[in-house]
């Protein structure tokens, strides 16, 4: 072998060890999207008054029928649907809507005019 020293087969140690920092590197990327996710939540899941329309966000198995179900079920009235059919704009018939939307299985709640995700068709 032309590359080892002493003839036997082994490579040389090398002179300066490297600590390896497995996934280190990417530990203040990761953190930073962390921060601006928070960012993001918070200023698009709000409270809202008990009239106020509003985003409601489900699981995104779900399709657009049951989700429609859902809302129904919970006493809203459909504004309009979302882009995808998990995302629906709803109006509350009942100030108890947000309790009873998330018991039937909604994730969370975001204002439909910060959520461009929530302006595609007006439902009929």
């Amino acid at each position: 072998m032309a590359n080892d020293e002493g003839g036997n087969g082994t490579w040389p140690e090398p002179t300066v060890t490297r600590r390896r920092r497995y996934g280190y590197d990417l530990l203040p990327g990761v953190a930073l999207s962390l921060v601006f996710s928070i960012m993001v939540l918070w200023q698009t899941i709000g409270t809202f008054e008990p009239t106020e329309p509003r985003a409601v966000v489900f699981a995104p198995w779900l399709g657009r029928a049951e989700v429609w179900t859902r809302v129904v079920a919970a006493d809203g009235r459909v504004v309009r649907e979302g882009r995808w059919p998990f995302v629906i704009v709803v109006e509350p018939g009942s100030p108890d809507f947000s309790d009873r939307v998330r018991r039937l299985g909604a994730w969370m709640e975001l204002d439909p005019k910060i959520s461009a995700d929530c302006t595609a068709q007006i439902a009929p």
